[in-house]
C-alpha cells in the first residue's frame, strides 16, 4: 500500500513538473518577481537617499557669504547661503531642523518656558479648582513672583555680581564644562550667553512664556531662535494683582535685557487667577472662550484633595499644537507648568522652594538623516511577493478540475492523499526555491529586514508561511472551476489584502489595539503574514537607527510576544486550513465528482449502510424447490446477452453482441435492431439480482464483473429516470443502447464507477460497492465521451503518468505502454503534444489509457467506454472495433 502511494505521489510530482515547464512564462515570471521587486526597492531607496542628502538634513555649517532679508551680515542660520565652510559645522550655525544632526559635546542650557496660546494679550488668567478652596487659593498665590519681589531680588543679585568668579563657579547655571583645544569659541560663547540668561531669570525669580510651537530637539529652543519672516514674542510672567512704579521699572529693564540678549520682542504678561467650582466648569469656560481673544485661559489646574501629605494635580496647557501620531515627534513644554505647580505646593505647605533653573538636551554624536525605504515599505512589497506562489498553485489545481482530470485520475486509482501530498511537495519545492532567491538576493543587496534579523526566526516565519499559503491555495481553489477566473481573482485578492493590511493592521498596531490586531491575524492568513513582516521591518529599522548589531532575536521575543503570536497563528492555520480545504473539496464534489451535504461527515456508517436497503422485501419470492446455487445455474442458462461461467464449467460461448461488434467494425455503421429475447433477458436479470440479494455469498462462487441490483435514479423533480437490474459476467461485452441523447447511458456508467450515486439499489464492480471509497488498484478502466487528457503533454507522457498511477513503478510498465502504442497504431504521434492531435488520435489515446495493462494479471478486468467512436474517422473506427473485439478475450466491456 505504501509503495503504491509513493509511486502515485512520484507520478503526480513528475506530471506537475512537466506541466510547469510547459508553461515557461509562469516559471520565468515567478523567478524574476523577487529580483524585479527588490531592484525597484533599491532604486527607490537610492532616489530617497539622494533627496534627503541635502543641507537641510545635515548639521549646519558656517556661511561664508550670506545675507538675511535686510541685507546685513551676518545672517541667521535660516538665511540663504551661497557658500559655506564645511569644516566649521555646529548647532550654532544650524536651524532648528538641522540641530539634531550636529555633534554636541555640551548642549546649551535653556530657560524653561511656559506654553501659552497664540495671540495672547497683555492680560490672561489661569483657571483653578480643588476640593479645599482656601488651600487651593493660597497655593495659587505662590505661583508667580510679583514685581516688588522681583525688584528686591534684582538688587540682591547686583550685590552678588561684584564677586564675578563666585557667580561663575555656581554649579548648574554657568557650565562651560571646560574647554578643549578643538572646541569652537563661538559655540562656547553662545553656551555662556544662554547660561547667563538662565541664571539671571532664576536669580530674579522671573518666569517666561511663549506661544511658539515646539520642536523635536532641546539643542535649540525654537522660541529663542529668530526666524526670517516670522515674528516671535516672549512673555515675562508676573502676578497681575500687585504692581508698583519702582517694580514696574525693574521689570521693564529685565524685559529690555532679555530682548537685547535674544533679539526677540519681549512683553510682560500679567497673570490673573480665577476659581471654578469644578473641572467641568473649567472645561465649559475653555470651550466658550475658544474664539474670544479678549478672555484667554492660558492654563488650568485642578488640585483635587491636595494637602500637606498628598499632592494630586491635573494640569491643562493651552498649546497651539495638539499631539497626533501622524505628526513629527516634538518636545512639549510641560516642564515649567509642572515646576511652577510643585514649587507653589512646597512653598505653601513647607515654606521651601524648588525652582527649575533650566533644561538642556543630552550630548550626542553627529548623524545624518537616513530613510530606509525598503524597511519601512518592505512589508507591503514583501507580502505581495510571498503571495506570488498562490496564482501558480491555483492555476495547477483548477486546471485539472476544469478538464475533469482530477476525477479521471481518481477513477484510475489515484488516492486523495497522494494527490494532496504531491501538490504540496511540488508547490513547497517551488516556494522554497522562490523564497530562497528572494531572501538571498535581498541579503546580498543589504536590505535591512533580512540582514538585521536573526536568520533562524526568518526561516521559521517563511517556512510556516509556505505551509499556510499552499493550504490556503487548496481551500481557495475548491470554489473555482475555471482557472483563468481563479487566477485573476487571486491576483486581486493579493493586491486588496496587501492594501487592507497596510492600512487597517498598521492603524490597529499604532493605536495599541492588540486584541483586534491579534484576532485579525489569527483569522486572516494574509494579515498574519503582514504582521510578521511588519515586526521584522520595525526591529530592523530600530536596529539600524540605534546602531545595534541585530534586530529581532529569540531573546527579544521573550519580552515582546508579537512575533511569537504570529508564529503561533501560522502554526494553527497550517493545521486548520488543510482540514477546511479537504472538507470543501468533498462538499463541492471535487474529489470524486459527488456533491455532499454540509454535515456529511456526521453521518454514521450504520446510517449509510441502512440507506442502501432497497426493496429487500421483494427478494423473498425466489424460485421454490431449488437451492441458491441450483437457482443460479438455472438462471445462468436462460440469460442471453450475459456471458456467465460457473464454478466448475469454464466453457465459453460468444454472445450475439460480441459477434455483432465484429461485423460492425468491418461492414456496417448502422445500429442493430433490438433482440427478440430482450424482455426475457431483463426478467431473468431481475430474478438473478433478487437471488443475489437474498444470498450475497453466491457472488464469491461466480465471476461477475458488474451487478446492478434494483438500481433507481430520480430526477430533481422526483421523476424516475433509471430502473435497472442487470448482471454482466467476466469477458462479456455489454452495450447500453439509446435512441436519442438524454437516455441516461452516460449516467449509468458514471454511477458504475462512483461519480454519481444512485438513489436506490446497489452497483457492485468485482465486489466493490460503487458508493464506497474506491479501493487501491481496482481492476477497472474508463474512457469517457470527452477525451480527458493532459493536452500540454505528449501521448507517451500521458500513458506514463496514468500508468504510474495505476500500476506504480513496475518493471513491465514500459511494456504495457509499448503494447498499447502498437495495438492502437500511435507510433507516428506518440512524442507529439496531445494538443496537436486530431479527434481520432485523441480517442485512440484515451482508449489506450483505459486498456493499459490489458492481458496482465494486474491489468483491468472491466473497462467502461462511453461513446467509443465519437468524433472518429473511418480508419480510427476500424482500429477501435478491432481492438475492442480482441479485448473481450480478457476483459469485460461496458459500452454506451
Amino acid at each position: 500500500m505504501k509503495r503504491e502511494l509513493v509511486s502515485q505521489i512520484s507520478a503526480c510530482v513528475y506530471k506537475d513538473a512537466l506541466l510547469q515547464f510547459r508553461r515557461p512564462f509562469g516559471v520565468l515570471a515567478l523567478g524574476a518577481a523577487p529580483f524585479i521587486a527588490l531592484a525597484i526597492l533599491i532604486i527607490a531607496q537610492n532616489s530617497i537617499s539622494n533627496h534627503v542628502d541635502i543641507d537641510a538634513f545635515k548639521c549646519g555649517c558656517k556661511c561664508l557669504d550670506c545675507y538675511d532679508s535686510t541685507g546685513v551680515e551676518p545672517c541667521t542660520p535660516s538665511g540663504s547661503c551661497s557658500s559655506q565652510n564645511n569644516a566649521t559645522c555646529s548647532f550654532l550655525y544650524s536651524s532648528v531642523n538641522q540641530a539634531p544632526f550636529c555633534d554636541v559635546k555640551q548642549p546649551p542650557l535653556w530657560p524653561p518656558l511656559m506654553q501659552i496660546p497664540p495671540d495672547t494679550l497683555d492680560t490672561g488668567y489661569i483657571a483653578f479648582t480643588g476640593g479645599n478652596e482656601m488651600d487651593t487659593t493660597k497655593i495659587m498665590d505662590s505661583f508667580f513672583s510679583n514685581s516688588a519681589l522681583v525688584a528686591s531680588k534684582v538688587a540682591e543679585s547686583y550685590v552678588k555680581s561684584m564677586v564675578l568668579d563666585e557667580i561663575e563657579s555656581m554649579d548648574g547655571f554657568h557650565q562651560s564644562g571646560g574647554t578643549e583645544a578643538d572646541e569652537n569659541a563661538e559655540e562656547l560663547e553662545f553656551i555662556e550667553a544662554t547660561g547667563a540668561l538662565v541664571k539671571g531669570l532664576h536669580d530674579f525669580g522671573v518666569s517666561m512664556a511663549t506661544s511658539d510651537i515646539s520642536s523635536g530637539t532641546l539643542l535649540l529652543e525654537r522660541a529663542l531662535i529668530p526666524e526670517i519672516n516670522e515674528e516671535k514674542k516672549l512673555y515675562l510672567l508676573q502676578d497681575g494683582r500687585s504692581k508698583g512704579a519702582h517694580s514696574d521699572k525693574v521689570m521693564s529693564s529685565i524685559q529690555k535685557s532679555v530682548a537685547n540678549l535674544t533679539g526677540m520682542h519681549v512683553a510682560t504678561l500679567n497673570i490673573l487667577f480665577k476659581y471654578f467650582n469644578s473641572s467641568d466648569d473649567i472645561n465649559n469656560a475653555i470651550y466658550q472662550d475658544w474664539g474670544d481673544r479678549s478672555a484667554k485661559i492660558i492654563g488650568a489646574y485642578d488640585w483635587h484633595l491636595t494637602n500637606a501629605s498628598n499632592l494630586q494635580v491635573d494640569i491643562w496647557a493651552n498649546t497651539p499644537r495638539v499631539y497626533s501620531p501622524m505628526d513629527i515627534p516634538d518636545i512639549q513644554r510641560w516642564a515649567q507648568s509642572i515646576n511652577i505647580a510643585s514649587n507653589a505646593y512646597i512653598k505653601y505647605f513647607f515654606d521651601g522652594s524648588v525652582n527649575l533653573a533650566g533644561i538642556r538636551d543630552m550630548p550626542r554624536q553627529s548623524s545624518v538623516l537616513t530613510v530606509d525605504f525598503s524597511t519601512l515599505l518592505g512589508p507591503l512589497f514583501s507580502m505581495w511577493l510571498m503571495h506570488a506562489i498562490l496564482p501558480l498553485h491555483l492555476n495547477s489545481l483548477v486546471y485539472e478540475k476544469e478538464l475533469d482530470l482530477r476525477i479521471f485520475q481518481h477513477i484510475n486509482g489515484l488516492r486523495p492523499f497522494a494527490f494532496y501530498a504531491s501538490k504540496f511537495v511540488w508547490c513547497m519545492s517551488m516556494y522554497s526555491i522562490y523564497m530562497s532567491c528572494f531572501v538571498g538576493f535581498g541579503f546580498l543587496l543589504g536590505v535591512k529586514m533580512f540582514t538585521k534579523n536573526i536568520i533562524s526566526i526568518q526561516i521559521a516565519f517563511f517556512g510556516l508561511w509556505g505551509t499556510v499559503i499552499i493550504s490556503f491555495g487548496f481551500l481557495y481553489a475548491s470554489f473555482f472551476k475555471d482557472r483563468r477566473s481563479g487566477a485573476l481573482s487571486s491576483v486581486f485578492y493579493i493586491l486588496i489584502m496587501g492594501f487592507l493590511a497596510n492600512v487597517v493592521l498598521v492603524l490597529l498596531i499604532e493605536q495599541e489595539n492588540d486584541i483586534s490586531a491579534n484576532i485579525l491575524q489569527f483569522f486572516v492568513p494574509s494579515f498574519c503574514a503582514f504582521r510578521g513582516l511588519y515586526e521584522l521591518s520595525q526591529y530592523a529599522f530600530l536596529a539600524d537607527q540605534s546602531g545595534a548589531h541585530k534586530g529581532i532575536s529569540w531573546n527579544t521575543m521573550a519580552t515582546d510576544n508579537s512575533m511569537i503570536l504570529v508564529l503561533l497563528a501560522m502554526l494553527i492555520q497550517s493545521l486548520v486550513i488543510p482540514l477546511l480545504a479537504l472538507y470543501s473539496d468533498y462538499l463541492m464534489g471535487n474529489v470524486d465528482g459527488i456533491r455532499r451535504d454540509y454535515l456529511f461527515f456526521l453521518q454514521s456508517k450504520s446510517k449509510q449502510e441502512a440507506s442502501r436497503v432497497d426493496g429487500a422485501n421483494s427478494s423473498s419470492h425466489a424460485v421454490q424447490g431449488k437451492n441458491s446455487e441450483d437457482e443460479l445455474d438455472y438462471y445462468l442458462g436462460h440469460l442471453s446477452g450475459a456471458e456467465l461461467k460457473g464454478r466448475t464449467s469454464r466453457a465459453k460461448k460468444k454472445t450475439s453482441l460480441a459477434e455483432y461488434l465484429g461485423s460492425y467494425a468491418d461492414t456496417s455503421l448502422e445500429m442493430p435492431a433490438a433482440r427478440e429475447d430482450e424482455d426475457d433477458t431483463r426478467e431473468n436479470s431481475k430474478r438473478l439480482v433478487q437471488m443475489l440479494q437474498r444470498d450475497p455469498s453466491l457472488i464469491q462462487h461466480y465471476d461477475f464483473s458488474v451487478i446492478y441490483q434494483a438500481v433507481q435514479k430520480y430526477s430533481e423533480y422526483d421523476q424516475l429516470e433509471i430502473d435497472l437490474s442487470l448482471v454482466i459476467q467476466d469477458q462479456e461485452c455489454f452495450a447500453f443502447l439509446g435512441s436519442a441523447p438524454g437516455s441516461f447511458k452516460s449516467t449509468i456508467l458514471k454511477m458504475t464507477v462512483g461519480l454519481v450515486h444512485q438513489d436506490q439499489g446497489t452497483i457492485l464492480v468485482h465486489g466493490w460497492d460503487s458508493r464506497d471509497k474506491l479501493p487501491l488498484n481496482i481492476p477497472i478502466g474508463a474512457c469517457w465521451d470527452t477525451d480527458i487528457l493532459f493536452h500540454e503533454l505528449t501521448g507517451w507522457q500521458n500513458l506514463k503518468i496514468f500508468g504510474m498511477i495505476k500500476f506504480g513503478r513496475r518493471a513491465n510498465l514500459d511494456a504495457y505502454i509499448q503494447n498499447m502504442i502498437e495495438t492502437l497504431d500511435l507510433h507516428s504521434s506518440i512524442e507529439t503534444r496531445v494538443a496537436q492531435y486530431s479527434g481520432g488520435m485523441r480517442r485512440r489515446l484515451s482508449l489506450a489509457i483505459a486498456l493499459l495493462g490489458l492481458g496482465d494479471p494486474n491489468g483491468p478486468k472491466v473497462v467502461f467506454i462511453d461513446e467509443p467512436s465519437a468524433g472518429m474517422d473511418p480508419y480510427s473506427r476500424k482500429v477501435l472495433w478491432r481492438v475492442l473485439k480482441e479485448a473481450t478475450k480478457s476483459v469485460s466491456l461496458v459500452i454506451s
